[in-house]
């Protein structure tokens, strides 16, 4: 299954049929379609646009914007923390996440949430991912740092 995290949105297709299915078994999170992709059952009613001041997924609005999910997400410096299942601004999102060199991509053993430290302390903000289910391993490609 491919993953895309935009700004701590995520988009997800799957390249083989049922793996959205096993991957919120494997995970335990619920899924749900928008758009033509797969994103978590949260997101699938993300707004395209904010108020300052007001809630949006549980947030309160620091900019009013309008633009993709992922743009509002970004203007507003909040990312879904898929663990605990709410949003929360990136700044306080701690996690230090391992990912190793391989070739021009990086693999790591587990779905890094937005957010997180990558072990040189640059904080990840999106990312192109992979399932690898015969390693359980994740590659990523395009990491983007904020």
């Amino acid at each position: 299954m491919k993953i895309q995290c935009l700004h701590g949105f995520y988009k997800m297709s799957e390249q083989n049929v049922g793996q959205a299915s096993d991957f919120s078994r494997l995970y335990g999170l619920d899924l749900v379609a928008r758009d033509g992709y797969i994103t978590f059952d949260l997101l699938g009613g993300a707004p395209d646009h904010s108020l300052i001041g007001r809630e949006f997924l549980g947030f309160k609005a620091i900019k009013t914007f309008a633009g993709s999910p992922w743009d509002v997400f970004k203007a507003n410096e909040v990312v879904y923390d898929f663990n605990e299942g709410v949003m929360k601004a990136i700044s306080t999102v701690t996690e230090i996440v391992v990912v190793v060199q391989s070739g021009n991509r990086l693999v790591s053993k587990g779905l890094i949430a937005a957010g997180s430290l990558d072990q040189d302390g640059r904080k990840i903000s999106g990312y192109t991912a992979w399932y690898l289910r015969n390693t359980a391993s994740w590659l990523y490609t395009e990491v983007t740092y904020v």
